[in-house]
């Protein structure tokens, strides 16, 4: 019996080419929007607040793929959990970002695979139980600098404004 469900979990690789649809989906779905906020102490002022850029977004949660059919299974068909494991630490050793989707959130953009850790537990054999953690991949902009040779000037292309 397949549940059907507003929502779905997939991990994606390699342009949409390679994609997994998670078959159970998590209980917690974790994301975190941190600050690389700093803070100064200044004599008279008290405690200063320097905004700086944020840092990337983590996402994590914790599952199990399973190796039998279920009530509440997500998916069609069962791939084996050791193929599915497998694939995703292929991905994570990868010098490519893959790509996390939870339909009917906003989460849905590239991360770096950080940890992916699994666990077999007694009494439901060949299932793995794991917990994994993305990190949000953003490429790096790399601006173009034209020097004048005459002049010794350098001109950055614009880029946008920063708010004062």
């Amino acid at each position: 019996m397949i549940t059907k469900s507003a929502r779905q979990l997939w991990l994606t690789y390699n342009g949409e080419k390679e994609k997994i649809r998670f078959p159970v989906l998590p209980e917690k779905f974790a994301v975190s929007f941190g600050n690389s906020n700093t803070s100064v102490d200044i004599s008279g002022l008290g405690e200063i607040v320097i905004l700086q850029d944020r840092p990337a977004i983590e996402v994590s949660w914790e599952s199990f793929l399973p190796a039998a059919r279920f009530p509440g299974l997500q998916v069609d068909s069962i791939t084996p959990p050791k193929q599915l494991l497998k694939t995703i630490c292929e991905w994570k050793a990868s010098d490519k970002p893959a790509h996390v989707i939870l339909t009917g959130t906003d989460v849905n953009f590239y991360v770096a695979i950080q940890i992916i850790q699994p666990v077999e537990k007694g009494g439901d054999p060949e299932t793995i139980h794991y917990q994994i953690k993305l990190k949000e991949y953003r490429e790096v902009q790399v601006r173009q600098v034209a020097v004048n040779v005459v002049t010794q000037v350098a001109t950055v292309s614009p880029q946008q404004t920063r708010t004062d």
